[in-house]
């Protein structure tokens, strides 16, 4: 920036003022970032400089998105779209019509949200910009996610691996070509390896000649002569050498970097399809059953006069069979949203006590028709860092089993054991526990389930989601467990510290 001041290289000065914008905004230093941006777009309208005036326009609206001002954000990303339709830019008309429909859809415009995001797509596969397109599919499905509707996200998701599959293939291929190009450059290497052995050899075959006819001065100075070019040659093969060993060192370290961002894409892709196939597995499966069994009682009600009586106990089967749709979909709403959005973890400092409280109330309805008594023994002022969703569901699940599995007058209470470096949440019942058999069942994919002591029907998915919920904050769940007298389940999550300066972290 310093040296750019010096010289008066105005255009340039307002490229770095946007890289130095940026780098802010990556440490989340946000005052700093904004005056570099401004910075940007003051000297590029004193200057006339276009491709600046975008930029900056646009790196504004992108600060102000992280900033969650979105009106300002939408009127810089607009100046910057302006811009771009002005010169016809399709890679900078998707990627301003792409973070236009992020607002959108955050302001609940999903139907200017939708058009935005498919003009995005359609600006990206006019010049065949596939990150462009991936982008833009992703905010097709976060947009129809927000609308919960699922089956145009399905759509979305597999347009998305297939974009993705594709971009691999591509990356394959030009992989490919690139192993034949430096095979060219090893077969280079080997030729001049070889000029350089004949160089030596020749250079040796003249010092002989020279030992031999010391006598003849003339005879010596040609031969001084033709040696000192053969070993003018063999210095300069010997640094043409040397030079092409970098070049291919630097090429093999390319393909490296490479290989692993395809294999890493692999992975990403083959963890998709496996998600789908959970979903579509525990959707055709699970929920086509009491669904069916809903509807079979529907029609018997409609075909046949029944008494009041028998009308109550229909109700309250019905009841049950809905009861298992309604805790398979809040499970498998939680699980599925955690997947759509990339496994992203929001640690935020939590109050144990009071997120307990608020579970026990929403678990009070079950607890009340058993007469089971809800005990909070969670220290008041307890903070945790963790995902608040995610624990959320984890006590949640945890407290509705034990309320199943606790005869008629028992009780269930959550409390505390704290270690060294972690916190121990644990719910404990004093219900008809776990035979030593069934343990080691219970959080794995074979969707393990049995009856409660009320005959309650349960889905599977509770523990199996729970414990993937539990690892993603670093944390692991177990169970202890006396067939007959009850269990007791441990959510084990790494302990809030404070360092030197008073500042939250958490110890893994």
């Amino acid at each position: 920036m310093k040296s750019y001041l010096v010289l008066g290289l105005k255009d340039d000065l307002v490229n770095v003022f946007n890289s130095l914008g940026l780098l802010y905004m990556a440490q989340e230093d946000f005052d700093a970032s904004e005056e570099y941006f401004q910075s940007a777009l003051h000297e590029s309208q004193q200057q006339g400089y276009t491709y600046g005036l975008k930029k900056a326009n646009f790196h504004l609206g992108l600060l102000h998105i992280k900033k969650h001002n979105l009106p300002k954000a939408k009127a810089f990303l607009y100046k910057a779209l302006a811009i771009d339709e002005k010169n016809d830019d399709k890679y900078g008309l998707s990627l301003a019509k792409n973070k236009l429909a992020f607002i959108a859809a955050k302001e609940n415009d999903f139907d200017q949200a939708t058009k935005l995001a498919e003009d995005a797509l359609q600006d990206a596969k006019a010049i065949t910009a596939s990150q462009l397109v991936i982008e833009a599919m992703e905010t097709l499905a976060l947009i129809n996610k927000e609308q919960k509707k699922f089956e145009e996200v399905i759509k979305w998701q597999e347009a998305l691996i297939k974009q993705q599959q594709e971009t691999s293939a591509r990356e394959k291929s030009f992989g490919l070509s690139f192993l034949e190009i430096l095979e060219e450059k090893q077969q280079a290497q080997l030729a001049s390896k070889k000029q350089a052995l004949q160089a030596e050899q020749k250079t040796k075959e003249i010092f002989q000649v020279l030992e031999v006819a010391g006598l003849a001065s003339i005879i010596l100075l040609i031969l001084a002569y033709l040696w000192y070019k053969n070993y003018a040659k063999a210095v300069k093969y010997s640094r043409e050498l040397a030079a092409k060993n970098d070049v291919i060192e630097k090429n093999a370290h390319i393909l490296d970097a490479l290989n692993k961002s395809i294999i890493k894409q692999n992975i990403s892709l083959e963890e998709a399809n496996t998600m789908k196939g959970k979903l579509f597995s525990i959707i055709s499966h699970d929920l086509r059953g009491p669904i069916a069994s809903v509807k079979g009682v529907l029609d018997l009600i409609g075909r046949k006069p029944m008494s009041e009586a028998e009308i109550k106990r229909i109700l309250a089967m019905l009841g049950h069979e809905v009861d298992v749709v309604m805790g398979m979909l809040n499970n498998l709403l939680a699980w599925s949203k955690a997947q759509l959005q990339g496994s992203v973890v929001a640690l935020e400092p939590i109050e144990v006590h009071q997120l307990t409280g608020e579970n026990i109330d929403f678990a009070a309805r079950e607890a009340k028709q058993k007469e089971i008594s809800l005990i909070n023994e969670i220290p008041e002022n307890m903070i945790l860092m963790a995902d608040k969703e995610r624990l959320n569901f984890v006590l949640r699940n945890l407290l509705m089993n034990a309320i199943k599995f606790t005869y008629q007058g028992g009780s269930v209470r959550v409390h505390m054991q704290e270690g060294d470096d972690s916190v121990a949440l644990v719910v404990t019942d004093n219900g008809k526990g776990i035979a030593p058999d069934n343990i080691p069942k219970l959080f794995t994919d074979k969707r393990f389930t049995t009856a409660g002591t009320a005959k309650e029907k349960g889905t599977g998915l509770g523990l199996v989601f729970s414990k993937d919920f539990v690892e993603s904050l670093g944390g692991s769940i177990r169970v202890e467990s006396i067939e007959g007298e009850g269990s007791s389940f441990f959510i084990c999550l790494p302990k809030l510290v404070l360092d030197t300066v008073g500042e939250a972290s958490v110890v893994f």
